[in-house]
């Protein structure tokens, strides 16, 4: 999980993670789209059952997913643009959508 397990939803601790009692499915893949578009999916679902010490009343579920598509046509001369979208719903986050637009140039050398 790369963002801290922490929100005004959960009980606090003095614990930095509220969460160590967790069960997760994760689904990622990739693939190349038309020859040229890099694509790249990761799905994640968790039951969140909080720590021993602080078990939550009941289970929080979670929904994480991202997409990306990347591209660095021939024609743009190492200009490569690239795409993300995420998605969080559940009990533990509020439900989130989130984009990121990327635009990189790679110079080779004696060019």
């Amino acid at each position: 999980m790369h963002r801290e397990l922490a929100n005004e939803n959960l009980p606090h601790t003095e614990n930095y993670f509220p969460v160590n009692r967790v069960t997760g499915f994760h689904l990622a893949g990739d693939g190349l789209l038309l020859g040229k578009i890099i694509l790249q999916a990761r799905l994640t679902y968790t039951l969140n059952r909080g720590t021993y010490s602080f078990p939550f009343p009941t289970p929080a579920h979670q929904f994480s997913s991202l997409l990306l598509l990347k591209t660095s046509p021939n024609y743009l001369n190492g200009l490569s643009i690239a795409g993300k979208v995420a998605y969080d719903q559940g009990d533990l986050y509020r439900s989130r959508i989130g984009a990121f637009l990327s635009l990189s140039k790679t110079w080779k050398n004696g060019k």
